[in-house]
């Protein structure tokens, strides 16, 4: 009996060892399951940008707002039934309308070579950058490095495209 004692004291301080790191996540290490519009607008800031919290005509919610002297937007999707919390997937978009038409040419171009961002022209000969992702499982840090990685593929694209 008092063999099993020990055994069960050792199994537990090594649960104790285990368990101990975990319990010392920072806020910026924690598992996020979704997001809200107001956890991506705070994100958005956090990373040094405006971010303005609204709703498309079609009732979505989006955060506005600029990087590199262009409007983006951050549409805030695949949420709970409420439409306002455990949103699993963000869809950035920047929607250019340049003097100079484009043709699906050079967002083809764009998009054979570079990956986690697709670019398009609409009928107008508009160019637009866009790029989805989950939120689901992720960090608070690895958000903030998407706004890194969305601000950097967005200036890129404007070398892409020679704008101004």
């Amino acid at each position: 009996m008092t063999m099993c004692r020990v055994l069960t004291a050792a199994l537990a301080a090594i649960w104790v060892g285990f368990a101990g790191p975990a319990s010392a996540q920072t806020e910026a290490e924690k598992v996020l399951l979704g997001v809200t519009p107001e956890d991506v607008a705070g994100v958005v800031q956090e990373a040094g940008f405006r971010a303005k919290i609204g709703k498309t005509s079609d009732g979505l919610h989006q955060i506005s707002s600029k990087t590199q002297g262009i409007d983006f937007y951050i549409y805030v999707v695949d949420c709970d039934t409420n439409l306002s919390k455990d949103c699993i997937t963000l869809t950035f978009g920047a929607y250019l309308a340049p003097n100079t038409k484009l043709t699906a040419d050079a967002m083809n171009q764009w998009n054979a070579d570079r990956k986690f961002t697709r670019a398009f022209v609409d009928e107008a000969g508009d160019p637009s950058l866009e790029m989805d992702v989950s939120t689901y499982g992720v960090t608070h840090k690895y958000l903030l490095d998407l706004i890194d990685v969305w601000d950097t593929r967005v200036g890129k694209f404007l070398d892409h495209i020679n704008w101004n």
